[in-house]
């Protein structure tokens, strides 16, 4: 009882600040549509379909978890440019399902070719769609319902608790620079290149229309803006190494998140024409947490495992423990990339 006290007092009567904190991955670049909606089918891929489970806290109290599931589509409409379209669904769960979130967005961004070799890009994107918060009362308890022995969830309660049904918007820009031209990598006929360089920058900005999720209908608690800031440098070996730096950097109102890490990925030489390999690497979500990540490559299919060991003033309670991550992908590649040509910016014919 005591401990459903809590969640009422910390969850209700502080404005919403726990959910205005956004639901994240440690595997961020694993989800796109979290991390920037211009990032949705503005790749080299013909479609993507992905997946995300993430279960925290568990050794505080009942575990967090957050599900997701997300599709996104390219569609080249002309010899340079590329509309992204896709969408996604999300589900969370604050520990013992007293307060829960849910999502479904639609998204789309264009894709802009800014040289004729094809080496820089850029995109924009939106993303827009509903969110829902809401409390399940059986599994809290008020500080008024109580018979005057005990307290008791089943007893009415005076506090005005209620679902909140929100629209939301959001919207991105990425630009992508690479040395290879006219891409080859990663077709469908999984030929890799030799050696290459790929980076890519974004900045987006979630909740633009900044929606009240207060609880109460006396009260305003608008959701903060959501910056974030990412960058991925790709630095492509041979036809077997890859290694890959990222870095993201969350703020929404006072709260601001930092990760940086490096994965090395290795394909092992095949004759078959499939693709097979693995990847591994560090992650560190600044005063925090360490995360592990590995995962395994095979033909369209990215599977992702990561464990974050906590070592901030929680340690005491999780015992570092912090979260396990799973991430599911599957990737259609388009056979015609090699074959993108650019405008010829400032010249007729």
């Amino acid at each position: 009882m005591k401990r459903n006290i809590l969640y009422v007092t910390f969850f209700f009567f502080t404005k919403a600040l726990v959910f205005g904190q956004e639901i994240h991955f440690s595997q961020f670049y694993a989800a796109p549509f979290t991390l920037n909606p211009s990032l949705a089918g503005s790749g080299y891929e013909k479609y993507k379909i992905g997946a995300n489970y993430r279960n925290q806290w568990a050794t505080v109290a009942a575990p967090f978890t957050t599900y997701a599931t997300w599709v996104e589509y390219g569609l080249k409409i002309n010899k340079s440019d590329k509309i992204g379209l896709g969408g996604t669904m999300v589900l969370d769960k604050s520990g013992s399902g007293a307060l829960n979130y849910f999502k479904l967005e639609i998204g789309g961004n264009y894709q802009k070719a800014l040289d004729e070799k094809y080496k820089h890009f850029i995109s924009v994107g939106f993303l827009g769609g509903i969110n829902q918060r809401g409390a399940n009362l059986s599994n809290i308890v008020f500080p008024d319902q109580n018979d005057g022995q005990r307290l008791d969830n089943t007893l009415p309660t005076s506090q005005p608790i209620a679902n909140i049904l929100n629209a939301a918007f959001s919207s991105g820009i990425t630009y992508t620079f690479n040395t290879l031209g006219k891409i080859k990598l990663f077709l469908g006929d999984n030929k890799r290149t030799s050696h290459g360089f790929i980076s890519q920058t974004g900045l987006a900005l979630y909740h633009l229309n900044r929606p009240n999720i207060s609880f109460t209908g006396n009260a305003k608690a608008n959701l903060p803006f959501q910056w974030i800031f990412h960058t991925e440098q790709k630095m492509i070996m041979n036809t077997e190494v890859t290694i890959t730096s990222r870095l993201l950097f969350m703020k929404q109102s006072s709260a601001t998140q930092l990760n940086l890490g490096v994965e090395y990925e290795y394909i092992f030489p095949s004759k078959d024409n499939k693709t097979y390999g693995y990847y591994f690497g560090p992650y560190y979500r600044w005063g925090d947490a360490i995360i592990l990540v590995t995962g395994l490559v095979y033909d369209a299919w990215r599977i992702g495992f990561s464990y974050d060991a906590n070592i901030s003033k929680l340690v005491p309670a999780s015992y570092t423990v912090g979260s396990f991550e799973i991430s599911i992908i599957y990737t259609e590649f388009s056979s015609t990339l090699s074959n993108i040509s650019c405008p010829k910016f400032g010249k007729t014919r």
